[in-house]
């Protein structure tokens, strides 16, 4: 849609924002991993199921993500909004 190569893109958000193209989408496929264990649609969904739904593929990189961006696994990510319920 852009008419440009991810490479360029990446060059031009890190150059303006500081930030690469694959983390600018992490941050958002996290904020939709954390949207997503909050609603009652995907109470039956494992973390794993969800994580993939928002485009992680491999769990190992999916959790490192996450644990850096919130200093909490993913089960105790959600066992802390289970408490504040």
């Amino acid at each position: 849609y852009l008419n440009t190569t991810d490479k360029k893109l990446s060059q031009l958000l890190n150059q303006h924002i500081d930030i690469t193209f694959y983390s600018y989408i992490n941050f958002f496929r996290l904020e939709e991993f954390k949207r997503r264990l909050q609603s009652n649609d995907f109470k039956d969904i494992t973390i794993e199921g969800i994580a993939n739904d928002c485009g992680f593929k491999s769990k190992a990189s999916f959790y490192r993500l996450f644990k850096k961006e919130t200093g909490l696994s993913p089960s105790e990510y959600l066992k802390s909004l289970k408490i504040d319920v």
